[in-house]
C-alpha cells in the first residue's frame, strides 16, 4: 500500500511540474528536488546471491524480479559478500568452502568474468565499491579478521590496506563524509577508512553494545548505526558527535546483511538480504518485517 501511495505521489508531482515552469520556459527546482526524492526507489540494487543463482529485488513489487543460475564453476555462496558496481555488475568476492573462507572474486553481469583473487580468505566480511575501488573490511576465517584489502576495478589488483582497530565481520561498511566507517560484530567500536590516503582516521568510538550485528546507512547528513536494538545518529565534524538515540520497539537483533542496505527515505524504510530473504526495516522505529517474496521466476544461465 505504503508503495502503490508514493508512486500514486509522484504521478501528481510530475503532472505538477508541468505547471509550474517560470520565465522562459524554466523549470522550478526545488520542486523538482521534491519529486527527485520520491523518485528513490533504485531498481536492480539489492542482490541475493547463492552457490546456484543471483536474483535482484525489485522495489516497486517488493518481490525477487530476477533470478539467474550461476554456473557450477563460480564459487559463490549464501557466505559470500557483494557489491552493486556503477554499471549495474555485481562483485561477488570470497564465501565458506570447507569450513574455511575463500579468495575467490567475480563480477557477474550480462556474463562473468573471474577476478584477481583476494590476498586473504574470508566470509562475513564487509565490501563498499567507491571511486573504482572495491574496499574489503574484516570477515571470519577461523577467527574474526582486522585485514583489509581493496581492489583496483581498472588495473585488476588487490593491496592490502591498514588493519582495523579491532577484529570484526557480519556487517556492512558506510560511505559517510567522504570516509569510510566501520562498526559491529564483535568489536564495540566505530572507526573509519580515509579513501584519500587508505589510512584509518585516528579516532575511534566505544559504541553502547558489543558483540552485536551492524547496519549502517546516511539520512540526512546523519550516519545511522542500527546495532541491535538501539538506533545511533552521528553527526561529523571535528569530532564524531552524538545526535540521538532511540530503542527499537521490537525485541528482535539486528540482523546481519551480504551486502550493502538500500535505504527509500520517501517510505522511511532500508532493505537488507538475510539468508536468502529481503527484509524491510522501519527506519524510525527500527522494527524488521519481511518483504513480500512470492519467488523468482524462470531462471536464465549466466556464462
Amino acid at each position: 500500500m505504503a508503495v502503490d501511495l508514493s508512486e500514486r505521489r509522484v504521478k501528481v508531482w510530475l503532472l505538477y511540474l508541468k505547471h509550474m515552469r517560470g520565465d522562459r520556459g524554466r523549470l522550478n527546482l526545488n520542486i523538482l528536488r521534491e519529486v527527485c526524492s520520491f523518485l528513490h526507489l533504485r531498481p536492480n540494487l539489492l542482490v541475493d546471491v547463492t552457490n546456484s543463482y543471483i536474483r535482484f529485488f525489485d522495489f516497486q513489487k517488493e518481490t525477487w524480479k530476477q533470478k539467474r543460475t550461476l554456473k557450477p564453476h563460480i564459487q559463490a555462496d549464501g557466505d559470500s559478500s557483494w557489491v552493486v558496481l556503477e554499471g549495474g555488475s555485481v562483485f561477488i568476492c570470497g564465501g565458506r568452502g570447507w569450513g574455511i573462507g575463500t579468495t575467490t572474486a567475480y563480477v557477474v553481469g550480462e556474463g562473468c568474468a573471474e577476478q584477481a583473487r583476494m590476498q586473504a580468505g574470508r566470509y562475513g566480511h564487509g565490501v563498499l565499491a567507491y571511486s573504482n575501488q572495491v574496499y574489503v573490511f574484516g570477515g571470519y576465517n577461523e577467527d574474526y579478521m582486522d585485514h583489509c584489502e581493496k581492489y583496483d576495478l581498472q588495473q585488476h589488483t588487490w593491496t592490502d590496506l591498514p588493519r582495523m582497530q579491532e577484529p570484526r565481520a557480519f556487517f556492512n561498511p558506510c560511505l559517510f563524509n567522504g570516509s569510510i566507517y566501520l562498526c559491529g560484530c564483535p568489536s564495540s567500536l566505530l572507526e573509519a577508512l580515509s579513501p584519500q590516503t587508505d589510512q584509518m582516521l585516528p579516532f575511534q568510538l566505544t559504541m553502547p553494545v558489543e558483540d552485536s550485528n551492524c547496519c549502517m546507512y546516511v539520512e540526512n547528513n546523519l550516519l545511522v548505526v542500527h546495532l541491535n536494538r538501539l538506533i545511533l545518529k552521528y553527526r561529523a565534524g571535528l569530532t564524531e558527535q552524538l545526535v540521538q538515540t532511540s530503542t527499537s520497539s521490537t525485541q528482535q537483533e539486528c540482523l546481519w546483511q551480504n551486502s550493502q542496505p538500500v535505504v527509500n527515505t520517501a517510505l522511511r524504510r532500508y532493505y537488507i538480504v538475510n539468508s536468502g530473504k529481503c527484509y524491510s526495516v522501519d527506519m524510525d522505529t527500527g522494527v524488521w518485517g519481511p518483504a513480500i517474496d512470492q519467488g523468482p521466476p524462470e531462471s536464465c544461465v549466466i556464462a
